[in-house]
């Protein structure tokens, strides 16, 4: 990653590429020029990727306009009890709809739970510490306004919430078969179809493929109409 104000934001891919070889570690990552203090240079208003190095008085303002100036706060830690706290503080006759924000908030990324381990583990003794401080504040004030309006602190969301995902509908073997079998009928009325148009015409019929159908050239419309209806069932199927 390589966010905005970050020399490497808009670079080429070779470039980048040259930028990941040079940090073998998640940790030369975190330390690297334009990446510490991400949360509080956007917090000042200032690119999450540039290379100025924050001061305890940023850090401080920071903290400050989080916990004086901000409406709202959250956590993607407690993701579930930031949005029934939304609801609470700012819309609270609206009850939240925990199954579209599960399904439009999914955290499914190409990490393994042993992948972020050894992450975290290569990270140990690191300090981030205008973010952590920034974090830390921001934590406080979420779990008070969470205590204060009875929304309970759940454990991190993207974990706890996979399990209660719908399971997804698994098509039986006889509509599989079904499926295929009319997808296949309708191959064969298709070229049932051109073949007739062709022999009518003598053999001169002639065809193009475009999307998403067969469409011919002369003024068969009805039948061109046809096949492109078929080929969307196709598709739909």
């Amino acid at each position: 990653m390589a966010p905005g104000g970050h020399p490497m934001h808009r670079a080429n891919a070779t470039a980048r590429a040259a930028f990941k070889a040079s940090l073998p570690t998640i940790r030369d990552y975190a330390e690297s020029p334009g990446i510490p203090g991400c949360a509080c240079k956007m917090v000042l208003g200032r690119p999450c990727g540039g290379a100025a190095r924050l001061t305890a008085a940023d850090a401080a303002e920071a903290v400050r306009r989080v916990t004086e100036d901000f409406l709202f706060v959250g956590s993607q830690d407690h993701f579930r009890a930031s949005v029934a706290l939304a609801h609470a503080m700012l819309a609270p006759d609206l009850p939240p709809d925990y199954a579209k924000q599960v399904e439009t908030t999914s955290a499914r990324h190409g990490y393994t739970r042993a992948d972020r381990d050894a992450a975290v583990a290569n990270l140990t003794g690191y300090v981030d510490a205008c973010d952590e401080a920034l974090y830390a504040a921001g934590l406080a004030l979420f779990e008070a306004r969470c205590a204060r309006y009875g929304v309970p602190v759940d454990g991190n969301a993207h974990e706890s919430w996979k399990g209660e995902r719908p399971p997804e509908a698994r098509e039986t073997d006889a509509a599989r078969l079904e499926r295929r079998s009319a997808k296949r009928a309708r191959a064969e009325a298709r070229e049932r179809l051109k073949r007739d148009a062709a022999g009518a015409r003598g053999g001169s019929s002639v065809w193009t493929r475009t999307a998403p159908g067969f469409e011919r050239r002369d003024h068969c419309a009805r039948g061109a109409a046809w096949i492109r209806e078929e080929c969307k069932k196709d598709a739909a199927a």
